[in-house]
């Protein structure tokens, strides 16, 4: 079945700022308008390097495009990233970045070094990754591609490196700045206000901003909506940089968001459910401490250190007026098919978060050879649990149970069935509570063989993970033949890339990368029954490490007046994890994650820049991929149809003002796992951005977006959807 005519309704948000230098003049970003491809540095490997010396595809969002973009979220940001994109769940929010067809916890977050937390998606109730405010963002670099001998396990399918803002970028030798953001989006009435401070004492910079939002559901102007929501979100960063000189620096940092969501669960009423409703928490706190050192030492001419504590936490509160069964009485008929009562259900994600970590750099000569060698190490140390807590209130008595019936007890004794064990009892862990230790040791040397115009970058990461669940409160799943485990595995995994400079402008390069990731708590050790629904979930005592190999091959040119880039990609996965069936149990249907075989997903990406003036610029990206279960031999539904994006850009006189329409193509995605999933066609969306400088310290910025009002749901939303679900279809529109 086609989707067609998924409207996402248009779009339009308004972006002020006001910014006073005391004295001097503010440099909103590091970066010029106009700079060339190649200035922009980007460290995703670890190294400073401008995109021609990197043997690979990284993708760079600068400060000055969140600007430009008048990005609100993480989704926003990568809206003109072909290839790379994001599913949304309306409750749980951004559920994680998804790249080159490879998604969820297959794609490592790291914010200023440090790997963030987990998104969560089991069941109805989801959490996802909107723990991150955008304004406080000066780039992102997105790796495409396994990324595990740099960043450890969970970069199987690539890396998401967000760097946030420090003192310099505001300050413009001793200068003090204050700034003042305000923005508006009435697509979803979302209302933005921040301020910024940052000041210089001698050696001592330090910085501090603030951002508060009030926002709704989106709307969609369509068949499908969402549920209601009132929601608000804090972030707040500060920073301490201090540079004594002779190479040494200190930085310390504090970041907090938090997000408050309340919703009108309209999708969960029903002829048991009269009302629902729920107020959601989603928290992240993050205590970081980099020390940078120049040492000249024979071992290392830098050394980067951190220290770091996170807490990433989620609760979801839910709410409902409804029939309840838990109160059957065998004696008593008027129990048998419920009564009016409360549902009260409160299930938290938790993380903590602490970790250690040395990186060393040491450029020398040998044989004719220059050698850019990086190496180092990392410890992290995370806590990981899911309480889910649930309690029923009998109106009538004001009885309060926890052990809580799905279904009427009176339909299973008019089947013979004993109602005796339908009930779940609460609380409980649908996880053991689970402790997780990664340890990894990496080298990876950059080899410029003299004027020949080769390099060659080979590179090691052995890995130690060791995960430890807690057997206490989890749901005692012996009768069924199954327990649960810890995981003790360890890897090394390589990587080697080639680069030849034809000449100065022009580079061919060439990378073969290996991934590793190790099955996590959930995937070893999930253990659920529902018996309402007939369905339970089996930890796994074999379960398998996923392992990837990919190749890529390229050219990029950074000509006068252009920049292009292209690449094909091949990537091969190995003991892939996924759900299964694995049989019938006292009539419960059992799933299991297991390791079904082998996967691959292989394309091709160009990337275009033109600056046709020094006012006009036009841009161009594609994405192609193609996936397949090669176990099954099904196509992989992750993948994204072909994607296009066409831009431009025209700055007026002295910059004062400029002007950015763009259109984005997608093309029908029809190959999919079998014939009852959901497929979608092809649709085109027209966004034009622009930008004001009323004056020198204050800045006007628009974005319109889907100017056309084209109806469409993005594949990330739709794929794996029945495609009977309407209502699940039309809730996918954006």
């Amino acid at each position: 079945m086609a989707v067609r005519n998924h409207l996402l309704n248009t779009l339009v948000l308004l972006g002020f700022s006001l910014a006073l230098a005391l004295p001097g003049r503010v440099l909103a970003n590091d970066a010029a308008d106009g700079e060339e491809i190649d200035d922009i540095i980007v460290t995703a490997t670890r190294l400073p390097r401008n995109i021609m010396e990197i043997a690979g595809t990284v993708s760079v969002v600068t400060g000055e495009d969140i600007e430009r973009q008048v990005a609100s979220d993480l989704d926003d940001l990568i809206r003109y990233q072909p290839g790379v994109t994001m599913n949304t769940n309306g409750r749980g929010g951004n559920m994680g970045f998804i790249i080159r067809g490879m998604g969820g916890n297959r794609v490592l977050t790291l914010i200023d070094g440090i790997r963030a937390g987990d998104s969560y998606a089991r069941g109805p109730v989801a959490q996802g990754v909107d723990r991150f405010e955008v304004d406080d963002l000066k780039a992102v670099e997105i790796i495409r591609g396994p990324a595990s001998v740099l960043y450890g396990s969970d970069a199987m399918g690539g890396a998401v490196i967000l760097r946030t803002r420090d003192p310099i970028d505001y300050l413009d030798g001793d200068s003090s700045y204050v700034g003042v953001r305000a923005g508006y989006a009435g697509a979803n009435e979302l209302a933005k206000f921040g301020l910024s401070g940052a000041t210089r004492v001698g050696d001592l910079g330090l910085f501090l901003q603030y951002t508060n939002r009030t926002y709704e559901e989106r709307e969609i102007a369509g068949e499908g909506s969402l549920n209601p929501q009132d929601g608000e979100s804090h972030g707040l960063l500060l920073k301490t940089v201090w540079a004594p000189g002779d190479g040494h620096r200190l930085k310390l940092s504090f970041e907090t968001m938090r997000e408050d969501n309340d919703f009108e669960l309209l999708t969960e009423l029903s002829s048991s459910v009269f009302e629902s409703l729920a107020e959601d928490q989603m928290e992240r706190s993050r205590v970081s401490r980099q020390y940078d050192w120049s040492t000249g030492a024979g071992f290392a001419d830098s050394i980067e250190t951190h220290v770091f504590f996170q807490t990433a936490d989620g609760l979801q509160h839910t709410a409902q007026d409804r029939m309840v069964y838990s109160f059957f009485d065998v004696m008593n008929f008027a129990t048998y098919f419920g009564e009016p009562g409360l549902r009260v259900s409160d299930f938290e994600f938790n993380q903590a978060m602490s970790g250690v970590g040395a990186t060393f750099t040491k450029t020398f000569t040998a044989g004719g050879t220059e050698h850019a060698l990086v190496y180092g190490l990392t410890y992290d140390a995370i806590d990981t649990e899911r309480p889910r807590e649930r309690y029923e209130v009998r109106y009538s008595t004001g009885e309060v149970t926890r052990d809580i019936r799905l279904i009427p007890g009176g339909a299973l004794v008019f089947q013979g069935i004993d109602p005796g064990p339908y009930f779940e009892v609460f609380p409980n862990r649908s996880f053991p509570d689970t402790e997780t230790r990664r340890t990894g040791v990496y080298v990876q040397d950059e080899i410029a063989f003299g004027t020949s115009g080769f390099t060659l970058i080979p590179g090691l990461r052995y890995e130690r993970y060791e995960m430890d669940p807690s057997s206490e409160g989890i749901l005692d799943i012996s009768g069924f033949g199954f327990g649960i485990t810890s995981v003790s595995e360890s890897h090394t995994s390589a990587n080697l890339g080639l680069i030849y400079d034809v000449n100065e402008e022009v580079a061919l390069f060439a990378q073969y990368a290996e991934g590793f990731r190790p099955p996590n708590y959930e995937e070893a050790n999930v253990a659920y029954l529902n018996y309402g629904v007939g369905y339970g979930i089996m930890p796994n005592l074999d379960l398998a490490a996923e392992t990837s190999r990919g190749l890529e091959f390229g050219v990029k040119a950074n000509l006068d007046n252009s920049f292009v880039s292209f690449a094909v990609y091949d990537n091969r996965y190995d003991d892939f994890i996924a759900t299964e069936v694995i049989g019938l149990r006292d009539g419960i249907t059992l799933f299991q994650e297991t390791n079904i075989g082998k996967a691959r997903i292989y394309g091709a990406e160009l990337v275009g820049i033109v600056a046709a003036s020094e006012k006009l610029e036009f841009n161009a990206s594609i994405a192609y991929a193609r996936g397949e279960d090669e176990e099954d031999d099904v196509p992989l539904d992750s993948v994204d149809p072909l994607t296009t994006v066409l831009g431009m850009r025209y700055s007026g006189a002295g910059d004062r003002w400029s002007i950015e329409p763009r259109i984005t193509l997608v093309d029908a995605k029809d190959r999919v796992s079998a014939p009852d999933v959901v497929t979608a066609s092809s649709y085109r969306v027209v966004d034009v951005v622009g930008s004001w400088n009323i004056a020198d310290n204050a800045e006007l910025r628009i974005g319109l977006f889907n100017l056309g009002d084209e109806k469409y749901a993005r594949w990330a939303n739709l794929q794996g959807l029945p495609a009977d679900d309407l209502e699940a279809i039309a809730r996918s529109q954006e």
